[in-house]
């Protein structure tokens, strides 16, 4: 484990953590399942595929159609990016009628923040920019999402959050950051206080 680990420093650098004490050395995914290099299996409840489940053969199989179709976005007229739109769009409700994709969840943070402060600046309250976020909570790594984000090594090696207009609450987990004695009410209204 420590040549893999001493690998990924040599290639990811140093600030790329693993998330754990114990590094885990995931080598395959199955529906919710993960597997290490010993053969143990892990229920993922982190990865961002925990929706549709790893190796989702109907995923796959449209992934791979599309890559030997062409690999695009909104940049081109393209039947199939509208397909896809139409069939995403008839499952929200009025008025909402169009969709903006994005690659990562820290670019669509991005993108609501920026559509936060269009919109009050369009309605005449340029003021109107602080966004309030939890200690410990994770919405990227951009300049944006990280100043979202509340992890101090998030924060200190890139001096975020960039501004005042981002602003962070304590964590509202009671179990791991109630004061001794302090109710589940009690730690609530303090937290809603800060």
């Amino acid at each position: 484990m420590s040549d893999l680990m001493e690998r990924r420093r040599e290639l990811l650098g140093p600030n790329v953590s693993t998330f754990y004490e114990e590094p885990v050395h995931i080598v395959r995914g199955d529906g919710v399942w993960l597997w290490d290099n010993d053969g143990r299996r892990y229920l993922d409840c982190y990865n961002n595929v925990a929706h549709v489940g790893h190796c989702n053969t109907r995923v796959v199989d449209a992934l791979c159609a599309q890559a030997r179709t062409l690999n695009t976005h909104t940049r081109y007229l393209h039947e199939g990016i509208l397909d896809y739109v139409e069939r995403l769009t008839a499952t929200f409700e009025d008025p909402l009628s169009t969709a903006i994709l994005t690659c990562t969840g820290s670019e669509a943070n991005d993108t609501v923040i920026k559509f936060l402060w269009y919109y009050n600046n369009a309605l005449g309250r340029p003021e109107k920019k602080t966004i309030i976020s939890r200690e410990k909570a994770y919405h990227g790594v951009t300049i944006a999402s990280g100043s979202l984000t509340g992890l101090p090594l998030n924060h200190e090696a890139f001096d975020l959050p960039v501004s005042d207009r981002f602003l962070h609450t304590g964590c509202p987990h009671h179990y791991r950051f109630a004061q001794e004695g302090e109710s589940e009410e009690a730690f609530s209204t303090r937290r809603a206080d800060e």
